[in-house]
């Protein structure tokens, strides 16, 4: 539990010290999932398709979080790391969000070093559910979340 503690420093931090900037411009559309989407997210279920058809689930537990144009995530890591998380910006625009990765912890910014920061995401939203679709280039990956604070 001393890592979802840390996990929620940060957001809080994040959230805190992050200078208001100006409305983004969005549609009706992009702003009601803009509202849905904000709030704390638990993942219920991982899986990823690989081009060759392949399919890989995880039990992870994955917390992500939204808040003003931020985000946050983070999962109990595997044995090999001391803490697995990032943080950034998002946008939506239609029913795509994307966001864009500034940091995390050593094994992610790792990753985000040799896969690139930027992620387009399908989404679907409802008042407590989430479901995202990532299109990568060797595999799909597929996950939904419970909504677990606004």
């Amino acid at each position: 539990m001393k890592y979802t503690a840390h996990l929620f420093i940060l957001l809080s931090l994040l959230v805190n010290c992050k200078p208001k900037s100006p409305a983004l411009q969005q549609t009706g559309m992009e702003e009601q999932l803009r509202d849905k989407l904000t709030g704390a997210w638990r993942m219920t279920d991982y899986m990823t398709i690989s081009n060759e058809g392949d399919t890989s689930t995880d039990e992870r537990v994955q917390f992500k979080m939204y808040v003003d144009g931020s985000v946050m995530w983070g999962f109990e890591s595997p044995a090999e790391y001391t803490e697995w998380y990032g943080y950034g910006t998002y946008n939506i625009e239609g029913d795509t969000l994307y966001e864009t990765m500034l940091s995390g912890s050593w094994a992610f910014r790792q990753a985000i070093a040799n896969n690139g920061n930027f992620f387009r995401i399908a989404i679907d939203v409802t008042d407590s559910t989430y479901t995202q679709i990532i299109k990568g280039p060797e595999e799909t990956t597929y996950e939904s979340y419970e909504r677990i604070r606004n």
